[in-house]
């Protein structure tokens, strides 16, 4: 299967693609309460916040990238590149911004 070069372009693309991901999932909470001051149950309650943004966004990217497909069949992927770049704002803002000074509902906003 890696023999065929759109294959392999494939796998080469979206392998470090998960690197990111991977990483807020397994350090997020860690890195809110150690580095950030927040308490443990907050970090893990704007974890679960990010869950439940990542729940809505997959269905409704669903139901629009159907809507878009339906107008043209390129705009579905011209949609999930887009959507990548733009949900590395929020994480950045989270990651610098949350703190344990911070009322919880800024980090429910920005996941």
């Amino acid at each position: 299967l890696l023999s065929t070069p759109t294959v392999a372009l494939i796998m080469m693309q979206g392998l470090p693609g998960c690197v990111p991901f991977g990483i807020i999932n397994t350090y997020l909470s860690d890195y809110l309460s150690s580095d950030r001051g927040m308490t443990v149950e907050g970090a893990t309650t704007v974890f679960l916040a990010i869950g439940f943004g990542v729940f809505i966004g997959m269905v409704l990217g669903g139901l629009f990238g159907s809507c878009l497909y339906e107008k043209n069949t390129r705009y579905p992927s011209l949609l999930a590149g887009t959507m990548p770049m733009i949900s590395c704002f929020p994480v950045w803002i989270l990651i610098n911004t949350m703190d344990g000074n911070q009322d919880i509902t800024w980090g429910f906003f920005v996941s």
